[in-house]
């Protein structure tokens, strides 16, 4: 452990058991995010290099930014209307 750990810690133990409890609660938790995050991370790796290999193999095609746009626009009118 490093030096800032060691006091972290002994700042921690002088903690009354609920406070300790909380904290260890809340550093579990975010241990779990962070894993969840790379979980995610991971997945939309695999996903844009999928894409990417259905875009090189001609399996799908691109539209521009300003057709998005457009068909974006369409949607959210005839939403509005609907």
């Amino acid at each position: 452990m490093t030096e800032a750990t060691m006091k972290v810690l002994k700042s921690a133990l002088k903690l009354s058991i609920r406070e300790r409890a909380r904290l260890a609660t809340d550093l579990l938790s975010s241990l779990e995010k962070e894993k969840e995050q790379a979980e995610v991370d991971k997945a939309w790796e695999e996903e844009v290099k999928r894409r990417m290999l259905e875009i090189e193999k001609g399996l799908v095609s691109t539209i521009s930014w300003q057709e998005v746009d457009k068909q974006l626009e369409r949607n959210q009118h005839a939403r509005r209307k609907a």
